[in-house]
C-alpha cells in the first residue's frame, strides 16, 4: 500500500507541475497591455526583431506573424515608424502594428526607363538611401513609402533582394519595387532587351573594354564574364554592332550582350531629350569636355555634353565657375546637358570688329564666364567674352585647351572675344 500511495502521490505532483509550467511554454501577447511608441530603426533590426530609437532609449520589439506589417515594411535604419505594441509572456514587446511616421519627399521619377539589379542592402543604409552591394560594385538607391514592396516580407539589411528602380528629378536613382530574390526568378534571356546603342568598333578597344563609335560620339563599355558576346565580334575593329546595356554601381557603362548589325526601335539611347529639369551649381574640377560635374545643394550631378547642347551661353567649365543647366535624362541612364547658361552679364562697351588680332593660347584657371585668360607665348591676356559671336571645333572651354581666338579692342580699353576656334 505504501508503494501504490507514494506512485499515486508522485504522478499528482508532476501533474500539477506541468500545469504550472504550460504557460511557460507557449508565447501569448496581453492585447490589453498595449502602448504606441515612435521612434527610428536602429541597426541590429532583423525581420524578427525590430530594433527601434525612440527619445527614452532604445526598445527590442518583436515581429511575429500576427504582427500587422501591410503599411510600413521598410525598416531600414533611420525609418521613422510608430509600433502599436503588446508585452508578451516571454518578456518581450511584440508590435502588433507598424505604421510609418514622417511624410515623404515628392520626386519625379522617370519610369518609363527602369532598371534591374540584385544585390544585399549593407548596413551603410540610413535616412531614405539604400546602399546596395551589387556584382558591379556599390550602389546608392533612394526609398521611400511609395516603394513597392509587395515581394519581400519587411526590407532589412544584410538581406539579398531584387530591385527596380529608375532615375528621378534630383539625379538620384529611386526604387520602384523591391523584392526578395526568393521571390523572384531569374530570366536568362532579360539581357536580350533594355537599352541599345548602335555603332561601330573603335580601334582603342581593349580586351574588357569595348570603345563603340556611335553618331553622337565614341561610348565605353565595360564587358565582364557574364556579358553575351556569341553573337558579336566586339574586338573586331570596324565591326558593327549593337550594344545592351546597363550602368553599373561603378559609374561605367556595361555590356548586357552585343550582336552584328543594326537595330532599330524600342529603347535606342541614340535620342535627342528636350530640356524637362533646371539645376544650378558651380563647377566641379572633376569635369572633361565631354562631362560636366555640377556641385549642387543636394550632392555632384554629372551631365554628359553632346554635340547638339546649346553652350554658346555657358562655354567656360572651369572649377568654381556658377551654372546653370537644363537638363534631360537619356535612354542611357545619364543626365545630358541640353543648355548650358553662365554669369556672363552685358556689357556696354564698343567694340571695334573692323580691326581684328588674332592670338593662340590656352584656357587659364582664372577664366570666368565675363572673362576669358588665355595662356599665350607673350603672357596672358584678358578676353572678354559679351561680344562672342561664334565658337568653332569645342562645345566648352577646360583648363588647357587650346584655342585661337579673333578679338577686337573695346572703348572700356579691354579685348573682346568675337569668334573662337578650338
Amino acid at each position: 500500500m505504501k508503494k501504490w500511495t507514494g506512485w499515486r502521490s508522485c504522478l499528482a505532483v508532476c501533474l500539477a507541475s506541468a500545469m504550472l509550467l504550460a504557460p511557460l511554454l507557449q508565447t501569448e501577447v496581453y492585447a490589453a497591455e498595449t502602448a504606441n511608441v515612435q521612434g527610428t530603426v536602429a541597426s541590429g533590426t532583423t525581420a524578427e526583431l525590430l530594433m527601434l530609437s525612440t527619445k527614452d532609449g532604445k526598445m527590442e520589439i518583436k515581429i511575429d506573424s500576427s504582427t500587422d506589417v501591410s503599411e510600413a515594411r521598410i525598416l531600414l535604419p533611420e525609418t521613422k515608424l510608430s509600433v502599436a505594441i503588446s508585452h508578451g509572456s516571454d518578456g518581450y514587446w511584440h508590435a502588433t502594428k507598424i505604421t510609418y511616421n514622417g511624410a515623404a519627399v515628392g520626386i519625379t521619377i522617370d519610369t518609363s526607363k527602369t532598371s534591374a539589379i540584385t544585390g544585399t542592402i549593407s548596413d551603410k543604409t540610413n535616412g531614405d538611401v539604400l546602399y546596395v552591394d551589387t556584382a558591379q560594385g556599390e550602389m546608392q538607391i533612394k526609398y521611400d513609402q511609395t516603394t513597392n514592396i509587395n515581394g519581400c516580407s519587411v526590407l532589412v539589411a544584410n538581406r539579398k533582394y531584387n530591385i527596380t528602380c529608375a532615375r528621378g528629378s534630383d539625379a538620384y536613382m529611386h526604387a520602384i519595387s523591391i523584392a526578395d530574390v526568393s521571390n523572384t526568378q531569374n530570366n536568362s534571356s532579360s539581357s536580350m532587351g533594355g537599352t541599345y546603342v548602335n555603332g561601330t568598333v573603335s580601334g582603342k578597344t581593349t580586351s574588357d573594354v569595348l570603345f563603340l563609335d556611335t553618331k553622337d560620339g565614341t561610348m565605353e563599355f565595360k564587358v565582364d564574364g557574364n556579358a553575351d558576346t556569341t553573337n558579336g565580334k566586339w574586338k573586331t575593329t570596324g565591326t558593327k554592332l549593337t550594344v545592351w546595356f546597363y550602368r553599373g554601381g561603378d559609374a561605367y557603362l556595361h555590356a548586357n550582350r552585343v550582336a552584328e548589325g543594326t537595330t532599330t526601335g524600342g529603347n535606342n539611347s541614340n535620342t535627342t531629350g528636350t530640356v524637362t529639369n533646371t539645376f544650378t551649381g558651380t563647377v566641379s574640377g572633376k569635369t572633361t569636355e565631354s562631362v560636366l560635374f555640377l556641385d549642387t545643394k543636394d550632392g555632384t550631378m554629372e551631365f554628359k555634353i553632346d554635340s547638339n547642347a546649346n553652350t554658346i551661353n555657358g562655354l567656360v567649365t572651369v572649377a568654381g565657375n556658377r551654372m546653370t543647366v537644363g537638363g534631360y535624362n537619356g535612354n542611357d541612364g545619364y543626365w545630358h546637358a541640353s543648355t548650358l547658361t553662365g554669369e556672363r552679364g552685358s556689357s556696354s562697351a564698343s567694340v571695334n570688329t573692323s580691326a581684328t588680332i588674332t592670338v593662340t593660347g590656352t584656357v587659364s584657371g582664372k577664366s570666368t564666364e565675363k572673362v576669358l585668360f588665355l595662356d599665350t607665348n607673350g603672357g596672358t591676356m584678358e578676353l572678354k567674352l559679351d561680344a562672342l559671336r561664334s565658337v568653332n571645333n569645342c562645345k566648352v572651354f577646360v583648363v588647357g585647351k587650346k584655342l585661337t581666338v579673333t578679338c577686337g579692342s573695346g572703348n572700356d580699353e579691354y579685348w573682346h572675344a568675337l569668334d573662337i576656334t578650338a
